[in-house]
């Protein structure tokens, strides 16, 4: 039959039932005999559905009505009118007076016959499902439990589970301060807290976003935890939408608001590595190595497999000496950067150098990074020149040289007041990465500092929400800082396309620390195998029991019999993942058990 058809008589059935329970007045034990086994099969077997349920209990209102009627057939005085007269006589009364099956129902209670029609027609009905006939038409079904499996309430073979919403509030707030997760199915947030009230469930604000592309990690991530302005916030922002749309909302809220914008630095606030905004120059040594380790690093050829490690290291003691000396030797702040730099160590010979930085006195701070590449040949060190004039070569382009030129914001301004820093970079083009990396390399560093003099911990904490992370480049000892940055009032929240992109940006397992310094794992959607494996291996396998059941249709009646059987399996598995509804997200916890949960978009957010 056409399946239209049978939803058109399925609907007709149940019109039919629905006025027989108001036309017989039976309506009491109608309704316990439908909603009766609905109940109890939902309590006890959920994932029988509801269309078994629904199913048995309209088969036992039918079954009401068949008894009522043969009560009342039975009722009449058969013996003296003859069968036939009987039945006619009977069902014309049933017709003029529907009523009288109430009254007949009632009265028939009391008697014998009425035990003996109920036993007779169930008899009748159980025979009919367990012949060969019946079981051809699929009667057998409506008492059947579907195949495949469920959870097992032993964890013989693995205890994976899914976490209940108790359990989650455990470690989330459903208001106030914190980082946005998503929701639940009542639209009531899951928000990650600064300082959890329950000691025990207190977890850092690291967090890693697995995120293919339309997940909507922007709308449903981002800009929700903007929407929060409830910290110092840097934010990267490939395509200038978060800036141009919630930069006003946080000036409104008392926010100093500045966009590093590598995409048109004609429109940016400037920022120089090497000069403050009141446009003094503070720079350490320290400072120094890791300004030239960030640039080495991110202007590396990534097609060069092998690379010796001399002239990396030799352009870096060189880099290093040159930062320095500009730093303490260059006259004005205007002449102190990076375009000057360039200018300073192509615009002179080897020897040239060598007269420069020989005339400096032995305790002059750059002379013993400069005295590490001397160490090199001397045939060579113009090449080690050379190579280094390549790395710093963007610093040609006038729009970048005016960009860092001067600075217009201070990173200390995070930690001590409300501020939002949005970069603009590409998505697409590396161009610009050692950059980015510098940026975010020394932003880290100035707030190590802040908090230093503030007994470890910034006066204002500060987020670092870092969409396309992988685009920013190389951070050095960035690992270090993401297990420590804590204490001082710093967070982290790295948002990746997959799982082997930031492989390829931090290799030889530094990316496995970086996962691993993150409380909070957080699964928007996955375009790749590789990334769904990792979320089924960190979420575990949990125990299933599987129940068969078989009958034989050789013989009238046949109880059956059924097996049961664990085994182990992946809470869910890789293919679940790829095929997850782009309105879920799947949630880990440091210590919980993982959570399915609702993507939260940021215009559900009180402020939007």
């Amino acid at each position: 039959m056409d399946p239209k058809h049978q939803k058109y008589i399925s609907y007709g059935i149940i019109a039919f039932f629905a006025l027989l329970l108001a036309w017989y007045l039976n309506i009491l034990i109608y309704a316990i005999l439908f909603a009766a086994p609905i109940i109890i099969i939902r309590l006890k077997s959920p994932s029988l559905g509801w269309k078994r349920p629904v199913g048995l209990g309209l088969f036992l209102c039918f079954f009401w009505f068949l008894v009522n009627v043969i009560a009342f057939l039975t009722l009449a005085p058969v013996m003296e009118l003859g069968f036939n007269k009987a039945i006619s006589e009977a069902t014309g009364d049933l017709l003029r007076h529907p009523y009288l099956i109430s009254d007949a129902m009632v009265y028939t209670l009391y008697r014998t016959r009425l035990a003996v029609v109920i036993v007779a027609t169930g008899a009748l009905i159980f025979a009919l499902i367990h012949t060969p006939t019946g079981r051809g038409l699929g009667l057998h079904r409506l008492f059947e439990l579907p195949g495949g499996f469920d959870l097992s309430q032993k964890t013989t073979v693995g205890s994976a589970r899914w976490a209940a919403e108790k359990e989650l509030r455990n470690y989330f707030t459903a208001k106030g301060p914190g980082v946005i997760l998503g929701k639940n199915t009542k639209n009531e947030p899951y928000i990650l807290p600064v300082e959890n009230e329950k000691f025990d469930y207190q977890r850092n604000q690291n967090i890693v976003v697995f995120g293919a592309t339309g997940s909507g990690k922007t709308v449903s991530f981002v800009k929700p935890n903007v929407l929060q302005a409830d910290a110092s916030l840097v934010i990267t922002d490939p395509k200038r939408e978060i800036y141009d749309e919630l930069g006003p909302y946080l000036k409104s809220q008392g926010y100093n608001v500045y966009c590093f914008n590598l995409l048109d630095m004609r429109n940016s606030h400037r920022w120089n590595p090497l000069v403050k905004k009141d446009g003094t120059c503070e720079l350490s040594v320290q400072g120094a190595v890791l300004m030239a380790s960030s640039i080495i690093k991110n202007t590396k050829d990534p097609a060069e497999k092998t690379s010796d490690p001399f002239w990396e290291k030799s352009e870096q003691a060189l880099l290093t000496s040159l930062i320095v000396y500009a730093a303490n030797h260059f006259q004005t702040s205007e002449e102190k950067n990076f375009a000057n730099i360039l200018r300073f160590a192509t615009g002179r010979t080897s020897s040239a150098l060598d007269y420069d930085f020989g005339r400096l006195p032995p305790t002059d701070p750059s002379k013993a990074a400069f005295q590490v590449y001397q160490q090199a040949p001397e045939k060579v060190r113009g090449s080690i020149i050379i190579s280094l004039g390549t790395r710093l070569q963007l610093f040609q382009d006038d729009a970048l040289a005016e960009l860092t030129s001067a600075s217009e914001f201070d990173f200390t301004e995070l930690g001590e007041e409300k501020t939002a820093i949005f970069v603009i970079l590409s998505d697409y083009d590396e161009t610009y990465n050692s950059i980015s990396a510098l940026f975010f390399t020394q932003a880290f560093q100035e707030l190590y500092k802040l908090a230093s003099r503030h007994n470890g911990t910034l006066p204002q904490f500060t987020r670092f929400t870092m969409d396309e992370f992988c685009n920013i480049g190389f951070i050095p000892g960035y690992t270090v800082k993401l297990s420590t940055m804590r204490s001082r009032g710093i967070s982290s929240q790295m948002i990746i396309q997959s799982l082997g992109q930031l492989q390829n940006r931090y290799p030889f397992g530094f990316h496995n620390e970086i996962i691993g310094n993150c409380d909070i794992r957080l699964m928007m959607g996955a375009n790749d195998f590789e990334s769904a494996k990792y979320f089924t291996e960190l979420i575990g396998r949990s125990t299933v029991q599987q129940e068969t059941r078989g009958r034989s249709d050789r013989v009238l009646i046949d109880a059956g019999h059924k097996a049961q059987r664990e085994f182990p399996r992946e809470l869910i598995s890789p293919d679940e993942i790829l095929r997850m509804d782009n309105k879920e997200a799947l949630l880990l916890v440091r210590g919980g058990f993982p959570a399915k949960i609702q993507k939260m978009h940021y215009q559900e957010h009180p402020e939007a």
